[in-house]
């Protein structure tokens, strides 16, 4: 007969003793305990697990280990725009490989450092734009291949902007090769499946930043925009103006000149950017030119030198008078340029006013005629066309070497004596285009070089031999009356060289010789030149 359930109740109580209860305690515990503590092991180990494996922030470094992106996994971020989850990705696809390529070293690397809660790692990243494999190395100094797929994830991300050359506006730079960054920037580019990106990670400068150029405000772009305006602001003057015409600016105000440049890229079929960039910046100018004019009053036969300093390119040297006609002729010596103002220039006015300009310093000048000017030149030219010595007669290119005024040496006093100067009259000559020296010695006295240069012409007048010597900047020093002449033409000559022997003075039984000095067809005072 079945037991009713109170009964079964009562009779269990009646089995279960002290001594059971222990047993069966222990038997639970050596069974069952062991197992859920495994379990709990295996479920706690996985969750450590997947979370060690999830990354929480990500960082991009450029090469300069400057900052360019930061993400928060915890930010509400659109997965395509992730960059934690684009590293997520690249990190559990890469593959070992035991060398990095030498020519994957030559890219641009980035540095990528992933957080969880358990550590943080490091990965130098060699992306590509091109077809070929990407790599990357972590902080053990393991390399690895990036998947293909995951190179096209991020080089199609806004992240990948540095990569591309064309994500920053074309280099503006000064002549001094200095990098001049924008401090406004609006600028688009395409990345390699031809979508836009707008670039974010451009540096700016702010305006307090001054540069200083040498001659000249001097600009120019890698790529030529479309449209670019330049304001210069000098003080209390402002002036717009072209990057073409900037090296030309004559400037006031050296010590803070603010230069704008708002430049325009246009969007256009075959280019890869577009957009616009305006600088604002100081600039100062060093190594100021100096001009410098030897004397501003000529008489018949002198001529004034004018010297320009901190000159690097004669092309850039201008000139300007109101006589079209005029024109000056520039030689560099190391940085300073030397230009010879002949007495010529003068004939049939009283002065000459002209402005030398280099990049932006310049200075106005006026030169006069000495009262005498004009009946003097006329005799001299009569004469000197009688005497049949013309300079135009000699065809030979003039050299292109500087002429120095204290690279000449006038005749020994021991063995000549001057007895006819350049424009004084005496019995023997109404009026002489040269200057005559009498030998003091015997007769047949060696003449030397008055000046370096190359000997053009020798030739004959009358009884006697002549030799010109091209001494460079035009002027040309003619050696007459020689009984000898030990040069021939073509031969290079230095200072003190025997050009010949001395012969008879014209007219006279007087032995010696004669010196005559041309600048440009024009006879000048050899004084000028030999002493």
């Amino acid at each position: 007969m079945a037991q009713s359930f109170p009964n079964f109740i009562s009779k269990l109580k009646s089995n279960v003793t002290p001594r059971r209860v222990v047993i069966t305690l222990i038997v639970v515990i050596t069974i069952f305990l062991p197992t859920t503590f495994a379990i709990a092991t295996v479920i706690q180990s996985q969750l450590a697990l997947d979370d060690s494996a999830r990354i929480h922030t990500a960082s991009l470094y450029d090469k300069n280990a400057r900052l360019l992106f930061f993400e928060d996994q915890s930010a509400d971020v659109e997965d395509e725009n992730s960059l934690v989850d684009i590293f997520t990705t690249v990190k559990s696809n890469l593959e070992p490989i035991s060398e990095l390529p030498i020519q994957e070293k030559e890219r641009e690397p980035l540095t990528v450092e992933l957080k969880s809660d358990l550590k943080t790692e490091r990965f130098i990243c060699y992306f590509t734009l091109s077809d070929d494999p990407a790599y990357c190395t972590d902080e053990a100094g393991k390399h690895y291949t990036i998947q293909k797929s995951d190179n096209e994830l991020f080089i199609t991300s806004p992240f990948s902007e540095t990569l591309y050359a064309t994500s920053i506006p074309p280099l503006l730079s000064s002549a001094d090769s200095d990098t001049i960054p924008p401090s406004v920037v609006s600028w688009s580019f395409l990345n390699t499946d031809g979508t836009v990106l707008p670039s974010q990670k451009i540096q700016t400068a702010e305006r307090g930043l001054s540069y200083i150029f040498s001659e000249s405000i001097s600009l120019s772009f890698a790529s030529t925009p479309d449209s670019c305006s330049v304001q210069i602001l000098d003080g209390d003057k402002r002036i717009d103006c072209s990057l073409d015409t900037l090296d030309s600016l004559v400037l006031s105000n050296h010590d803070g000149i603010r230069v704008l440049v708002s430049a325009k890229w246009k969007k256009a079929e075959g280019r890869s950017f577009f957009g616009t960039a305006t600088y604002d910046f100081y600039a100062s100018i060093h190594n100021r030119s100096e001009f410098i004019l030897s004397q501003d009053t000529l008489s018949v036969g002198e001529f004034a030198f004018v010297k320009i300093t901190e000159v690097s390119d004669a092309s850039k040297l201008s000139f300007k008078s109101d006589d079209a006609s005029l024109s000056l002729d520039f030689i560099i010596d190391g940085n300073v340029a030397f230009a010879v103002i002949p007495w010529s220039i003068l004939e049939g006015k009283d002065t000459v006013d002209f402005t030398l300009t280099y990049g932006a310093s310049s200075r106005d000048f006026t030169v006069s005629a000495a009262s005498s000017y004009s009946a003097i030149s006329k005799d001299l030219r009569a004469q000197a066309s009688a005497l049949g010595i013309k300079p135009s007669q000699v065809n030979a290119e003039p050299l292109k070497y500087v002429f120095f005024l204290d690279n000449t040496v006038a005749p020994s006093e021991q063995l000549f004596e001057k007895t006819v100067s350049f424009g004084i009259e005496n019995a023997d000559t109404p009026l002489s285009f040269c200057n005559e020296y009498v030998c003091k010695s015997t007769r047949g006295a060696t003449v030397g070089a008055s000046a370096g240069g190359k000997v053009i012409a020798v030739g004959n007048i009358q009884e006697s031999k002549y030799v010109v010597v091209d001494a460079g900047l035009g002027i040309r020093i003619w050696y007459l009356y020689l009984s000898v002449a030990d040069v021939t033409s073509g031969d290079i000559v230095a200072v003190g060289d025997a050009i010949g022997k001395t012969g008879e003075l014209s007219d006279t039984s007087k032995d010696g010789f004669a010196v005559a000095v041309s600048f440009e067809n024009t006879f000048i005072d050899p004084d000028f030149i030999i002493n």
